[in-house]
């Protein structure tokens, strides 16, 4: 993930809309909370997913920057992902982004991926 980080951030949607079309829309179906703002969005994520981790749902969240880990960007009710389990989901998607390089796209940046 550390080498993303070399391609910056790129305005524009081609290249996620790209990727996710070639991953089949996995977040069509999907119901999400996104929280924006300047302060208080670590806290109010957490809030937000004991809320409804409380009331039966099955809450992944994503937040950025780390602290200690990059596996703890990644939560699945408040667990944080394996490393293991984030390489293999890493290793499919990089085969979907050199389709995209085949086809002689822009790779996805750190956040696309």
């Amino acid at each position: 993930m550390y080498k993303l980080c070399a391609l910056g951030s790129k305005p524009g949607l081609e290249r996620i809309e790209s990727l996710l079309n070639e991953m089949g829309n996995p977040q069509q179906g999907l119901q999400y909370v996104h929280v924006a703002g300047t302060n208080g969005k670590g806290s109010t994520s957490l809030i937000i997913a004991d809320v409804l981790i409380n009331a039966g749902y099955k809450v992944g969240r994503f937040s950025s920057p780390h602290l200690h880990s990059y596996l703890e960007r990644f939560t699945i009710n408040n667990e944080e992902i394996t490393a293991e389990n984030l390489q293999n989901i890493l290793d499919s998607i990089e085969k979907h982004v050199q389709v995209m390089l085949d086809r002689v796209e822009s790779h996805p940046t750190e956040f696309e991926v």
